[in-house]
């Protein structure tokens, strides 16, 4: 045998022999990745979370472990040891839109305690690259709005939620959302239309329901339709009997409308169901039930 032919045959023995080893490498990580996810779901974290990061050490490269060590963290509400594993399983595996969105949702979450230590750049870049690539993650486009919105740029904000309600016409509070960013910029039809989706769609939850309705009486209070605002809140207190909110606004409806009887009946329960609380939304009822009585007497 020559020494060219032996040398390429050994080189052959040297890199099937590594193939196999990493196979092995990986298959041992993911048999104790699947048995530190049977203990975490049997309610043992602790023992899990050991297993999973045992499964990390045979083969650092297995992205699943990571992304469900991430996981593991994120019901923990350990939003920094959360945030490592994501940001591990991205760095093994670039091209996944779940685990981008993950990291992005739990960096905001560890932000959300601490505004101060936010990175804002990071999380837009993060949810930015979830919706690019799938195009369909829906929740990504509503976190991409909240970031957007707390660094002042709501122009944004509505693209994002706008992009997110087209795509899913049935997710409750990203539609409240835009629809509340059009109503702090005055834009009472739009608002309205956009609270209107939500009652058409197929959400059957009582307390969206009442706040779809509730946002649609505020953009009639606010262009001053009080038969109109008052239906919706009646609407919201169908569904929500004790709704202080809405109980509150209705009895200010009812005040500016001229029936005076009502807005008492509304405001004096809001005080009863409020009661042992100062707050604003006290002084106000207190203040109209006092030019109420003014008027009478």
């Amino acid at each position: 045998m020559s020494l060219k032919r032996f040398l390429h045959q050994s080189m052959l023995i040297g890199v099937c022999f590594l193939c196999a080893c990493i196979n092995a490498e990986k298959n041992s990580s993911i048999e104790a990745m699947n048995e530190g996810i049977a203990l975490v779901a049997s309610g043992q974290y602790q023992h899990g979370i050991e297993r999973m990061n045992v499964a990390a050490q045979i083969y650092p490269a297995n992205d699943e472990v990571w992304y469900n060590l991430g996981q593991v963290y994120v019901q923990q509400k350990k939003w920094k040891e959360a945030i490592r594993a994501l940001q591990t399983a991205v760095l093994h595996k670039n091209d996944s839109a779940i685990y981008y969105y993950k990291l992005g949702q739990a960096q905001f979450e560890y932000y959300r305690e601490d505004t101060s230590r936010i990175d804002t750049d990071e999380l837009i870049d993060n949810f930015t690259k979830a919706t690019e690539l799938d195009p369909t993650m829906t929740h990504a486009y509503w976190y991409l709005g909240h970031v957007f919105d707390t660094v002042g740029e709501a122009r944004k904000a509505a693209q994002a939620w706008n992009v997110g309600a087209k795509i899913s016409p049935d997710f409750d509070r990203l539609l409240l959302d835009l629809g509340a960013l059009y109503l702090r910029w005055g834009y009472l039809d739009q608002a309205i239309a956009v609270f209107e989706q939500g009652l058409l769609g197929q959400i059957t939850n009582k307390e969206s329901l009442s706040n779809f309705y509730y946002h649609i009486g505020l953009a009639h209070q606010e262009n001053e339709k009080w038969t109109e605002a008052i239906t919706a809140y009646s609407k919201t207190l169908d569904l929500v009997s004790n709704s202080t909110d809405a109980l509150l606004q209705r009895g200010i409806v009812y005040h500016y409308n001229g029936d005076k009887d009502q807005a008492q009946i509304d405001l004096k329960k809001y005080l009863d169901l409020r009661k042992g609380t100062h707050d604003l939304g006290m002084d106000v009822a207190n203040g109209h039930l006092m030019q109420i009585r003014a008027s009478i007497h």
